[in-house]
């Protein structure tokens, strides 16, 4: 829940100044590891996010910029492992998320 207050304050421009939000939103952009939040979202969708995880959780937080509007996605899941179930687990969940709200940014090839 943290994550999305603060995520939604950095959206509106509220996180220091207007300026410094947008910068932290353009490096947000910059995450490389698409296998969660992005994974199943059609590549011109633009998500802002952060990756995370230790031995025992692994999460996923940011903006995802659909044609309906901003979705903010905050997933932590427990999971053993730093690339199976628990990115399987928030790459779903965005999925399903995501194909309620904007189906057309869904790629259509799973």
């Amino acid at each position: 829940g943290d994550m999305g207050r603060i995520l939604a304050q950095l959206y509106a421009g509220q996180i220091v100044s207007p300026d410094a939000s947008a910068a932290m939103i353009e490096l947000l952009k910059g995450c490389r590891s698409n296998n969660k939040i992005p994974r199943y979202l059609n590549p011109g969708i633009t998500v802002a996010h952060k990756i995370g995880g230790s031995n025992r959780i692994q999460g996923d937080v940011g903006i995802v910029y659909l044609p309906t509007g901003p979705l903010i996605v905050s997933i932590v899941t427990l999971a053993d492992d730093l690339e199976g179930r628990g990115a399987d687990a928030i790459a779903e969940l965005s999925k399903v998320v995501v194909e309620a709200l904007s189906p057309e940014s869904v790629a259509s090839e799973q």
